[in-house]
């Protein structure tokens, strides 16, 4: 069962999906996905995990019509290629041979490639498939997780301390129960946390709270150690 992890605390929250871009059609469409949250969710927060998972749906249906029609996309953009070199090279005369012609005829068929992906995104083929995945996207189940609510009471507690206070705490080697009592989900979390940070790292809107770093490096340590110990 894959898990999308939603988590909320003060006026923050996370919507970490552990399905990709290769694997999240299989897995809706195998109904083989589970929400997990924390202490409660609300009509608001339902909308956001909506919004949150539709912009995955988009980027994986992508993903999966960029596959399945790839070598096609290949062979036309080949043609492209060879045609405008043929025109280039034997139509047009220059006093520089080969070399201009290679390059517009590249610059061609990159045109060609790039209009003939965006325009496949809207076939009635990937907005049937979408409005599919979206309606397998309704039926996903919603459980409480008590792995999430220890998360959402500490990220809570890291949020009301201060730098310093931080600091000292992960000085002392202190961790939270749910470090020891749930290693399995804190190793999912932390991958999860980590590529939710490097999808836009420049981004504002993608850009981690404090807290959120904090428990990234406090779990990085305690992993560390425990995987160094016999």
């Amino acid at each position: 069962m894959k898990h999308i992890f939603y988590i909320k605390w003060k006026e923050n929250s996370l919507v970490l999906n552990e399905c990709n871009a290769q694997n999240l059609i299989e897995n809706l469409s195998e109904e083989n996905i589970e929400l997990a949250y924390g202490e409660s969710v609300t009509d608001q927060d339902l909308d956001l995990i909506k919004t949150e998972l539709k912009i995955d749906i988009e980027n994986a249906v992508n993903r999966w019509i960029n596959d399945s029609r790839f070598f096609v996309h290949l062979l036309m953009s080949t043609g492209v290629f060879l045609v405008s070199y043929y025109f280039l090279s034997y139509v047009v005369r220059d006093p520089i041979p080969l070399v201009d012609e290679i390059v517009l005829s590249l610059l061609m068929a990159g045109l060609s490639w790039y209009r003939l992906k965006n325009q496949q995104y809207k076939t009635d083929k990937v907005i049937h498939k979408k409005i599919e995945m979206e309606q397998y996207l309704s039926d996903i189940p919603y459980v409480k997780n008590d792995f999430i609510v220890q998360v959402e009471l500490y990220l809570e507690k890291l949020s009301s301390m201060g730098i310093e206070e931080q600091k000292s705490l992960f000085d002392s080697g202190a961790v939270p129960v749910f470090f020891t009592s749930s290693k399995k989900d804190l190793i999912k979390l932390l991958r999860l946390l980590e590529k939710f940070g490097s999808k836009n790292p420049f981004s504002k809107e993608k850009r981690l709270p404090p807290e959120i770093n904090e428990l990234k490096k406090q779990m990085r340590s305690f992993l560390k150690y425990h995987s160094s110990m016999v």
